[in-house]
């Protein structure tokens, strides 16, 4: 999967496709500006994907 795909894959929470792109090697800036979230809140789910 594309980070193209990951982000308009319908029926899927911000959470989930901010794990998938973590899983694809981007980093917590780079998630957050995709996502257009802010940084601490990229933080948070990169932190709890961790710890899982």
């Amino acid at each position: 999967m594309t980070a193209y795909e990951i982000l308009s894959a319908p029926g899927t929470t911000k959470t989930w496709k901010m794990q998938q792109l973590f899983e694809m090697g981007y980093n917590r800036v780079e998630v957050a500006a995709a996502m257009r979230v802010g940084y601490g809140f990229a933080h948070n789910v990169y932190a709890a994907w961790l710890a899982a």
